[in-house]
């Protein structure tokens, strides 16, 4: 794996730990411990999620409900 997709899966790893979601794009925390690419996370998992808290904004691990949010590109 490049670093890109590293960074892409950890990405993913913070998504499905930190937003609620029923979209059929990710899978549950648990689907994500199986599997082989992201198992190389399990032993800095925590750091993975506290590095994006951080990069969000949010020092605090929060859930962030699944609400429709509209975004302005402009």
């Amino acid at each position: 794996m490049d670093e890109v997709e590293v960074f892409a899966r950890a990405f993913e790893l913070w998504v499905s730990n930190t937003i609620m979601s029923d979209t059929p794009l990710l899978k549950t925390v648990d689907e994500y411990k199986k599997e082989l690419p992201y198992k190389i996370f399990d032993s800095f998992l925590e750091d993975v999620l506290c590095y994006f808290n951080q990069l969000f904004g949010n020092s605090d691990a929060q859930i962030i409900e699944n609400k429709p949010v509209q975004l302005a590109l402009f």
